[in-house]
């Protein structure tokens, strides 16, 4: 499967929209990534998304509410060879 992502840019967590956003966590030396669909797969809603996320990079849950953490968005389009 290849994944082509849109431009990253930054987003308030309380405009993550699960299925249509993928997002992109930073903080100090810590990060963290996931695709639009992990959420959709998981059933996460828009907490559950951002905690994973905190937690994928080694982060406290709830880190993401942190005024030094970063947070960006892109969208996906995947490609799977027959």
């Amino acid at each position: 499967e290849i994944n082509v992502l849109s431009a990253m840019t930054s987003i308030p967590p309380e405009a993550v929209e699960v299925g249509k956003h993928g997002l992109l966590l930073s903080k100090g030396s810590s990060g963290g990534i996931f695709l639009p669909d992990v959420a959709v797969s998981n059933g996460w809603d828009r907490i559950i998304f951002l905690d994973e996320l905190c937690r994928k990079a080694d982060l406290p849950k709830g880190s993401w509410r942190d005024a030094d953490t970063e947070l960006y968005c892109f969208e996906s389009e995947s490609w799977e060879e027959n």
